[in-house]
């Protein structure tokens, strides 16, 4: 635009335009009368025209250049989005199918389980040794929890009611590892209060939680405090630890599939909301480089 506005301004210097309204400011007028003095009307046409096409003409040529810029950035970036979706899907086709393989293994575990209670039940019937008994009857509750545990593995919406102490225990019986029990310490202000909850599903988000910050943490001088409290009714479990942190413009993606801080798959934190949100709980994350995160975990307690 400017290129073309400084074209124009040379067509006030054209004589025979000025009965059509250009040139009639101090300077253009001054310049043409010269012109008509010395005898030189076609040379300063010929000039201002000829300075009027090489502007306009370099406008032109920056505009087809601008042009093509904002074609390629666009592209570009469609480019860019495909790929991200593309790896987004394949992602989620890993997801699916490992999901669906872990379910078609546990579901295979139910035959030989059906076995063991059926035998059991024979054994039960058949012995009068109290102590047979008794070993027995720790072999048939071992089975009837395990059970339980592939139904809520099969089905997530398969929900249990059961007291925030006895998930906790469940929890740390769950963490292999004991160098990540030793980082941990646990502050428990309730005794008897119930959630209604998949055990093993929600139990494994707190995992993957706990696991990302021991994996954050610097290994000799870190920590992982866990807050479990009441407030208005709802359970609040809170998981802080004094890693690395995340960044503001990291923290927005850390929901996302396929995304990770530490070179993973990017499943965990995408399974740990997606856990959360199917007990009607919420999730939060504050964090700051270098000086840690919270994850704060919000669910309904069972009146």
């Amino acid at each position: 635009m400017i290129l073309v506005l400084i074209g124009v301004q040379f067509l006030d210097l054209v004589p025979f335009l000025s009965k059509y309204g250009f040139g009639r400011g101090e300077i253009s007028t001054d310049i043409k009368n010269i012109a008509s003095i010395i005898d030189n009307y076609n040379v300063l046409s010929l000039f201002s025209i000829t300075f009027f096409i090489i502007f306009s003409f370099n406008a032109f040529l920056v505009l087809k250049i601008l042009n093509d810029q904002h074609h390629l950035l666009k592209v570009s970036n469609e480019r860019r989005l495909a790929e991200i979706e593309l790896s987004n899907s394949k992602l989620l086709a890993i997801e699916n199918r490992t999901t669906e393989e872990i379910q078609s293994l546990v579901h295979d575990l139910k035959t030989p389980l059906t076995s063991m209670q059926g035998l059991s039940s024979v054994v039960e019937l058949k012995t009068k040794d109290p102590y047979i008994k008794e070993l027995n009857n720790k072999i048939s509750k071992s089975a009837d929890n395990m059970n339980e545990m592939i139904s809520q593995i099969l089905h997530e919406n398969t929900k249990i009611i059961i007291k925030i102490n006895s998930l906790i225990d469940y929890v740390f019986s769950q963490i292999v590892s004991s160098s990540v029990k030793e980082k941990v310490d646990l502050y428990n202000n309730l005794r008897d209060e119930k959630i209604k909850i998949n055990k093993i599903r929600f139990s494994r988000a707190i995992i993957n939680i706990i696991e990302n910050s021991y994996n954050s943490i610097d290994k000799d001088w870190g920590w992982i405090n866990i807050f479990v409290s009441k407030e208005n009714n709802y359970i609040i479990i809170k998981i802080i630890d004094n890693g690395k942190g995340i960044s503001e413009d990291r923290l927005t993606h850390i929901w996302d599939i396929g995304y990770s801080e530490s070179g993973s798959t990017g499943l965990g934190l995408n399974f740990v909301k997606k856990v959360i949100e199917n007990h009607n709980g919420s999730i939060k994350i504050k964090s700051k480089l270098k000086e840690g995160t919270a994850v704060t975990i919000k669910i309904k307690e069972v009146i």
